[in-house]
């Protein structure tokens, strides 16, 4: 198949390739791109870029939570198009909770001629924000944990209507969109993307 560009609510996709073998790792789980991209990448075979590892290492620069997202997002471009340029495909992990976060990518693979698929991991809030608290201690300084992540939630999703894609299904021009319910099994949501990918798409 050709290469093509895969992306969740907080994650995306460029090409597929052979199935492997997948065994669930542990997770600390927020709405689940990374639960769903992770098991995806490698089952077809793919490179992960995971937008809280740049984002992490921006943070200790002392740049800003916004700065801080938006290096880690060019950066992410960038070695998206490096992988293209390889005759390679990827999976990218992070939030794309507004059309300006996707926009990029979707231009990437318009350019490139290959295509841009979404995987939309939403969940129910109070799960969410269960979800939140408990991987305290356990994430990394730039993903939201304990109380202090439920507020920051709360606080993002009363200012950004954008941001209510973490919970609800949202279109998005350009690109196919698969919606995922991340509250099932981590293997139900595997073979939903999997059923989904090797689907013909208009």
């Amino acid at each position: 198949m050709a290469r093509g560009v895969l992306a969740t609510a907080a994650a995306m996709v460029l090409r597929r390739a052979r199935r492997s073998a997948w065994r669930p790792l542990p997770t600390r789980r927020g709405v689940g791109s990374c639960t769903t991209a992770a098991p995806v990448a490698a089952t077809n075979r793919l490179p992960l870029l995971d937008r809280d590892i740049p984002k992490e290492l921006a943070a200790q620069s002392h740049l800003d939570d916004a700065k801080a997202g938006e290096l880690s997002s060019a950066q992410l471009l960038l070695l998206a198009e490096q992988q293209l340029a390889l005759r390679l495909g990827v999976v990218i992990d992070g939030p794309f909770t507004s059309d300006d976060q996707l926009t990029p990518f979707i231009a990437l693979g318009r350019v490139l001629g290959v295509p841009v698929k979404i995987i939309q991991c939403v969940v129910a809030l109070e799960v969410l924000q269960d979800r939140i608290r408990r991987r305290d201690g356990q994430v990394t300084s730039v993903q939201w944990s304990g109380d202090s992540g439920v507020v920051q939630l709360t606080t993002r999703l009363e200012e950004d209507m954008a941001a209510g894609s973490l919970l609800f299904p949202n279109a998005v021009a350009g690109a196919d969109l698969l919606t995922v319910d991340t509250s099932r099994p981590p293997n139900r949501c595997l073979e939903a993307v999997q059923r989904w990918l090797v689907k013909p798409h208009d």
